[in-house]
C-alpha cells in the first residue's frame, strides 16, 4: 500500500527538517568554491589521484529563498505560519555566510564536498523561536515574532485584539521611520523581488496604514511598481 503523503503545518515542517541532520545538508542553496591540492608523488597515487586535499574552501552566497522553500517543501497552505517561518529565518542569521560550512569528507579520491551545514547554534535557535511560536494562537504568533525580531514591543501592539490579512493600495501604506529608512540596503530589499507573503505588518492610522515591519519588502514593492500589496493589519 502506497504511504500517504505527511503534510505539516508550515512551522512544523521547518522544525521537522532542522532536527533532520541529513536533510539540512543542502548544497542547493549556497555557492561555494574551493582549491584541490595534490601531492601524488609523496602519495604514491599510481596514475589514479587519492590524495586530494580541500583548501581554500570559501561559501560565497546564501539562496534564503531556497532554503525557506526547502523547509516547507511538505507544509500545507497557512499563511500565518509560512510568515512566521519567513521572518524567523531571515533574522536569524541563516543568510550569513560566515554561519554556513562545507562538509568535508574522506572519499575514494581524496577529500571530497559532502554538503553544507549550518551552524549548530544557529539552527538550534531558530528550532527554538519556532516551537515556541507554534504553541501560540496566530495573534499571539504575531506579536512574539515583532517581540523576537526587534526586542521589545510597542504598547498599543500588546493591546491588539484581532489581525486581518487585506490587500490595500500601496499609497496608502506608510513608512514614517525615516531614520531606518537611511539603513536599508540594496542587497536586502533584492532579497524581496519575488516576495509573496504580506509586504508589512501595520496599523491603521486614520485612512494610511502605518508600516511596523517590512521596510525592505515595502520598498521592494514599491521598486517593483505594484500597486496593491498586502499586509497584516493589527487592530489597536
Amino acid at each position: 500500500m502506497r504511504k500517504k503523503k505527511e503534510i505539516l503545518q508550515p512551522i512544523q515542517s521547518a522544525i521537522k527538517v532542522l532536527d533532520d541532520y541529513d536533510a539540512f545538508i543542502y548544497s542547493s542553496i549556497v555557492d561555494y568554491d574551493y582549491d584541490r591540492e595534490t601531492n601524488c608523488q609523496d602519495n604514491g597515487c599510481n596514475g589514479i589521484c587519492r590524495c586530494g586535499v580541500i583548501a581554500n574552501s570559501r561559501i560565497n552566497s546564501v539562496d534564503v529563498n531556497c532554503l525557506i522553500a526547502n523547509l516547507m517543501d511538505k507544509a500545507s497552505k497557512d499563511t500565518v505560519s509560512e510568515y512566521c517561518v519567513d521572518r524567523t529565518i531571515r533574522s536569524s542569521g541563516a543568510i550569513r555566510t560566515e554561519n554556513w560550512e562545507l562538509n568535508i569528507e574522506r572519499g575514494y579520491y581524496g577529500q571530497e564536498i559532502r554538503g553544507v551545514e549550518l551552524d549548530n547554534s544557529v539552527k538550534n535557535n531558530i528550532v527554538k523561536s519556532l516551537t515556541e511560536l507554534s504553541l501560540l494562537s496566530d495573534l499571539d504568533k504575531i506579536k512574539k515574532l515583532l517581540e523576537n525580531e526587534y526586542g521589545y514591543l510597542l504598547p498599543k501592539l500588546k493591546e491588539a485584539k484581532s489581525f486581518n490579512i487585506i490587500d490595500v493600495k500601496i499609497d496608502d501604506v506608510i513608512m514614517f521611520n525615516d531614520q531606518y529608512m537611511r539603513k536599508v540596503s540594496k542587497e536586502d530589499i533584492d532579497h524581496y523581488a519575488d516576495y509573496t507573503l504580506p509586504r508589512a505588518v501595520c496599523t491603521k492610522e486614520g485612512k494610511v496604514y502605518a508600516v511596523v515591519d517590512g521596510f525592505h519588502r515595502m520598498i521592494s514593492a514599491k521598486n517593483k511598481k505594484e500597486k496593491t500589496v498586502s499586509i497584516i493589519e493589527l487592530e489597536v
